[in-house]
C-alpha cells in the first residue's frame, strides 16, 4: 500500500510521505506519556507548595525574610520543572505559557513581603494562570492539535547523520576505537592537533557570521520599526478607509516583530551565543597548547635518546674497528718474529682496544635500552594526548551544540508567528467588499444629518410696505432662510476669486484642515484587537465595533460562523455570553452585537451528542464514523503512522464541512487517508461527552491502574480484564455501545498490521486515549495525571476487542479472512498491496458487528 501511494499516479502519495517525514518523528510513545505524567505531578505539587506559601503565611515582622525565601524557593522549583518540560518537549512551549510564567515571576518578585496588609491575590492569580496555560497547551499537545516537527526539510537527526565525505552506512567509532586508530597512525597526534586547530578557526567564522547577521537584522528592524511608527498615525487620521485596520494591524505586527528581532539579536550577541562560544574557543586554545607542549617535551626526550643512540653506535663501531686492527698487528708481529718486546707492546695495545670495544658495546646497549624506554613512554603519552584532544573536542562540540540549538530556537521563536499573521491578513483582505467603507461613510452621514425634502428658496414679491427693511430683521430672516440651505452652499464667499473646492495643486492635508466646508463625520476608529483582555486570547487582528461588544474565548467545540456562514473547527472563537461563534478572520467585519440570549450553533454532526445525532440520522452508528472507518480499512490500514500522522488542517476542515453538510455522496478516493483519519479523531474529540462517557471515567481508569503495562503477558490477563470491562461496557448507553464496538473492531484491524503501519495497540492507545476517555471538557493538571492510564485503557480494549465486542457467529468468517490478510502482509512488503485489497474485500462481505 505504501509503495502504491508513492507512485506518480497516486493523488495522495506525496502528502503521505511529507506527513510521515514530519509528524511521525514528533509522535509520543509510552515512555513519553509516562514522563509527561511524572512532570505533571511534580509541576502540580510545586504549584501547590507555592500557593500554600502565600496562603498560609502569617505576616509577622520576624517572618518576612523567611516568607520571601520560601516564596522564591518554591518559585525556583516551579520554574525548574517547567524548564525541564519545555526543553524536552519544545512543542509545548507557547506564548501563553511563557507569558503566564513571566507574570508569576513578576508577581512573586514584586510582592510586598514587608507590608502588613500585602495583597497576595496577584501571586495566587499568577499560579492559577500558569496552571491553566500549561494544562491547555499540554492537552493540545496530547490531542495532536499542535504540529510537531512538520517540515519539508530534513530533521536535525538526519542532518547530524549526514556524512559529506564517507558512505552513509559508516559506523560510529567508540572513544577507545578513536584513540586506537590515531595511536597506530604515524601522524595521529599531528592530525588530532590539526583538527583541534581547525575547530577554533571554524568556531570563529561561525561567531563572525552570527554577529554580522544579528547586527544587520537589528539595523533593519530599527528602520522598519521607525517606518511603521511614522506611518501608523498617518494611516489613522481619517476613518472609513479600505483595509485601514488591515494595514494598521500589519504595522503593529512590524513594530512587535522588530522589537523581538532586536531582543533576539542582543541575546545572540551576548550570553546566548557569542559569549559562550568565544569563551570555549579561549579555553580550547589554552588546553590545546598545553597538550601540544607536553607532547613536544616527550618528543624531544625521544629525539635526545635517539641522538645518544646514534653516537653510541658510532663509537661502538669505531672501537670494534680499532680492536680488529690491533688484533691483526699482533698476529703479524708474531709471524715476522720481531723482538719479544715489540710483540708484548702490541699485545698490550690489543688488550686496551678490546677493553674500549667492550665499554663501547656496553654504552651502545644502554642507549638502545634507554631509547626503547623513551619510545614506550612516548606511546603512553601519545595515548594520553589523544585522549585529551578527544575529550577537548567533545567539550567543544557540546558547547557548539548548545549555542546552535539556542540560536535556531530563538530564530524559530522569532519566525513562527509570522506565517500565521500573514495568513490572517490575506484571508481578512479577501473578505473585504469593494466600496464597503465608502458606503459606511455615507451611511454615517445619513444618520448624523437628516436631509429634509423641501423647497429651500421662496419667492417673496415686492411690496411698498416693506421697502424699509430693518437691518436686524433682514439679518434674522437671512439666517432663518439659510437654515434650509444645503451645507455645501452656506460658506460660499462673495469674493469670486476664492474657490470652494481645492485646486489640483493643493495637498490632501490642506484640504482636510479645520476650515474645510466638508467636515468628516465622527471618526469611528475600529477598536484594536490587541487589548489587554483580547490579545492573549485569540491573537492578532482588529475587532469591528459589533465584535468589541462580545466576550470571546477560544472555541472548544465546532460551530458555524455567524458572519460567513461557514463551519469553524480550528481557528475560531465564541462569546461566553451569547454563544456566538465566529472565525478569527471574520472578527473584523462582524456585524452582530452581543445579546443576552444564546444564538443557535446549527451544527448537525460535529459537537453534537451521539444519541441526538443518531436520532436525527436514524442510524445505529454515526455515518461519519462508518464512512471514515470503511475508507481507512480500504486504503489506509497499511499506511505508516495512520492515526498518528497529522493531516493538513485546511483539508481536514474542508472534509469536515462536507460531512457537516450531509456528505453522503462525498468521494473519499481523492483524499489522503491521513486526512480521513484525522477527521474521525476530530469528530470523537469534539463530542460534548466522550464516547466512553464522563460517568464511567473512574471505572475505566481503575482497571488501567490495577493492570498497568509493566511487561506482563497480556494473554494471562484475559480471564480477569475481560469480565471487568464487560461489566463497565454494559453500562454504556446503547448509541455509545454500538459506536464503541465498531470503532474498536476497526482499531484491532489496524493494530494487527503493526508490522507495516507501526501502529500497535499501545500507540493507538496514546492517540485515542484523550479523545475517547476524559474526566471533563476543561483541561486541568488533575486531568492530565490520568494520561498514561487513558492510553492503557484503550490499549486493553483493543487487545481484547474480540472477546469484548465480537459476539456474533457471522463475524467468524470475517475474522478468519482478516487473519489471512495479516499473515500475507507479514510475509513481506511485496504482498502489501494484494493484502490490503483482500482486506477491503473481506470488509465488504460482512457488515460491522455491534453489541
Amino acid at each position: 500500500m505504501m509503495q502504491d501511494c508513492s507512485k506518480p499516479g497516486s493523488t495522495f502519495g506525496s502528502e503521505t510521505s511529507i506527513a510521515t517525514d514530519g509528524s511521525e518523528r514528533g509522535a509520543l510513545d509510552h515512555e513519553d506519556v509516562q514522563n509527561l505524567g511524572d512532570f505533571v505531578r511534580q509541576f502540580s505539587d510545586c504549584l501547590s507548595q507555592l500557593k500554600a506559601v502565600f496562603q498560609d503565611n502569617s505576616c509577622e515582622s520576624e517572618s518576612y525574610d523567611a516568607f520571601r525565601a520560601s516564596a522564591h524557593d518554591a518559585l525556583a522549583a516551579v520554574l525548574s520543572i517547567l524548564k525541564s518540560v519545555l526543553q524536552k518537549y519544545s512543542a509545548i512551549q507557547s506564548v501563553d505559557v511563557l507569558t503566564a510564567a513571566a507574570h508569576l515571576i513578576s508577581a512573586v518578585k514584586n510582592h510586598g513581603y514587608g507590608a502588613e496588609s500585602a495583597d497576595v491575590s496577584e501571586a495566587l492569580q499568577g499560579v492559577d494562570q500558569l496552571a491553566l496555560a500549561f494544562s491547555n497547551r499540554l492537552s493540545e499537545y496530547l490531542l495532536g492539535d499542535i504540529d510537531v516537527g512538520s517540515s519539508k526539510y530534513t530533521s536535525d537527526e538526519n542532518l547530524a547523520d549526514r556524512d559529506y565525505s564517507k558512505p552513509a552506512d559508516t559506523l560510529t567509532l567508540s572513544a577507545a576505537q578513536i584513540d586506537n586508530v590515531l595511536q597506530h597512525h604515524e601522524a595521529g597526534v599531528e592530525m588530532a592537533f590539526y583538527r583541534a586547530k581547525v575547530w577554533s578557526r571554524y568556531a570563529r567564522n561561525i561567531i563572525s557570521y552570527v554577529e554580522k547577521r544579528a547586527q544587520i537584522e537589528s539595523e533593519h528592524a530599527k528602520k522598519v520599526a521607525h517606518l511603521a511608527q511614522t506611518m501608523r498615525p498617518l494611516l489613522k487620521e481619517e476613518g472609513f478607509l479600505p483595509f485601514q485596520s488591515i494595514y494598521c494591524t500589519g504595522l503593529d505586527q512590524d513594530i512587535e516583530l522588530a522589537g523581538m528581532c532586536q531582543a533576539t539579536g542582543n541575546l545572540l550577541l551576548t550570553h546566548k551565543f557569542a559569549e559562550p562560544l568565544a569563551n570555549r574557543i579561549v579555553e580550547h586554545e589554552r588546553a590545546r597548547k598545553a597538550l601540544r607542549d607536553d607532547w613536544l617535551k616527550e618528543v624531544k626526550k625521544v629525539q635526545e635518546a635517539a641522538g645518544d643512540l646514534r653516537k653510541a653506535r658510532s663509537g661502538y663501531i669505531q672501537r670494534q674497528q680499532e680492536y680488529e686492527r690491533a688484533k691483526e698487528a699482533v698476529g703479524k708481529a708474531e709471524t715476522d718474529d720481531h723482538g719479544s718486546s715489540k710483540v708484548e707492546k702490541k699485545r698490550r695495545l690489543e688488550e686496551d682496544c678490546l677493553y674500549k670495544a667492550a665499554e663501547a658495546e656496553t654504552t651502545y646497549k644502554a642507549c638502545v635500552a634507554e631509547a626503547n624506554q623513551r619510545h614506550r613512554e612516548l606511546q603512553a603519552v601519545k595515548l594520553e594526548i589523544l585522549s585529551g584532544v578527544r575529550e577537548l573536542m567533545y567539550q567543544c562540540d557540546q558547547t557548539m551544540k548548545a549555542v546552535t540549538v539556542m540560536h535556531y530556537q530563538l530564530l524559530h521563536t522569532l519566525a513562527t508567528p509570522v506565517p500565521v499573521q500573514l495568513q490572517t491578513l490575506w484571508e481578512s483582505s479577501r473578505l473585504y467588499e469593494p466600496g464597503a467603507q465608502y458606503a459606511e461613510f455615507v451611511r454615517q452621514l445619513t444618520q448624523d444629518d437628516t436631509v429634509k425634502e423641501m423647497e429651500r428658496f421662496v419667492f417673496e414679491p415686492y411690496n411698498e410696505l416693506t421697502r424699509a427693511y430693518d437691518r436686524t430683521r433682514i439679518s434674522q430672516d437671512s439666517r432663518d432662510m439659510m437654515e434650509h440651505v444645503p451645507l455645501y452652499l452656506r460658506n460660499i464667499s462673495a469674493d469670486k476669486d476664492k474657490q470652494f473646492w481645492p485646486s489640483d495643486s493643493e495637498s490632501v492635508s490642506d484640504s482636510e484642515c479645520d476650515s474645510s466646508p466638508l467636515p468628516s463625520p465622527r471618526h469611528q476608529q475600529v477598536a484594536p484587537l490587541q487589548t489587554v483582555e483580547h490579545r492573549s486570547s485569540y491573537g492578532q487582528g482588529a475587532l469591528s465595533p459589533a465584535a468589541s461588544t462580545h466576550k470571546f474565548k477560544k472555541m472548544k467545540t465546532p460551530s458555524k460562523c455567524r458572519e460567513c456562514d461557514c463551519y469553524v473547527y480550528f481557528q475560531g472563537v465564541d462569546c461566553q455570553v451569547c454563544s456566538l461563534a465566529c472565525h478569527r478572520k471574520c472578527l473584523e467585519v462582524l456585524a452582530v452585537q452581543c445579546g443576552n440570549r444564546g444564538l443557535n450553533r446549527r451544527m448537525t454532526t460535529f459537537g453534537v451528542d451521539v444519541q441526538a445525532h443518531l436520532r436525527q440520522t436514524n442510524t445505529d452508528v454515526p455515518p461519519l464514523v462508518t464512512r471514515c472507518i470503511a475508507d481507512v480499512e480500504r486504503r489506509g490500514v497499511a499506511v505508516k503512522g495512520i492515526y498518528r500522522v497529522s493531516g493538513v488542517k485546511s483539508k481536514v476542515e474542508q472534509l469536515c464541512q462536507v460531512f457537516e453538510l450531509g456528505g453522503k455522496d462525498v468521494d473519499l478516493d481523492e483524499i489522503n487517508p491521513t486526512v480521513v483519519a484525522n477527521v474521525l479523531k476530530l469528530y470523537l474529540r469534539q463530542l460534548p461527552e466522550p464516547l466512553l462517557t464522563f460517568r464511567l471515567h473512574g471505572d475505566f481508569i481503575g482497571v488501567a491502574k490495577e493492570f498497568p503495562g509493566n511487561g506482563r503477558v497480556e494473554a494471562e490477563l484475559s480471564n480477569v480484564v475481560v469480565p471487568r470491562f464487560n461489566g463497565i461496557l454494559r453500562r454504556l448507553p446503547m448509541a455509545n455501545s454500538k459506536t464503541t464496538a465498531v470503532l474498536f473492531q476497526h482499531l484491532k484491524k489496524v493494530a494487527d498490521l503493526q508490522a507495516v503501519n507501526h501502529m500497535s495497540a499501545g500507540n493507538l492507545g496514546i492517540v485515542f486515549g484523550p479523545n475517547l476517555l476524559r474526566k471533563s471538557n476543561v483541561a486541568s493538571l488533575d486531568s492530565l495525571l490520568d494520561t498514561e492510564s487513558q492510553a492503557r485503557v484503550i490499549e486493553l480494549l483493543i487487545l481484547y476487542s474480540a472477546e469484548l465486542f465480537d459476539s456474533a457467529d457471522g463475524n467468524r468468517k470475517q475474522q478468519q479472512q482478516h487473519t489471512e490478510v495479516v499473515q500475507d502482509v507479514e510475509k513481506g512488503a511485496v504482498y502489501e498491496g494484494d493484502a490490503v485489497r483482500k482486506a477491503a474485500a473481506a470488509a465488504d462481505e460482512s457488515s460491522p458487528i455491534y453489541l
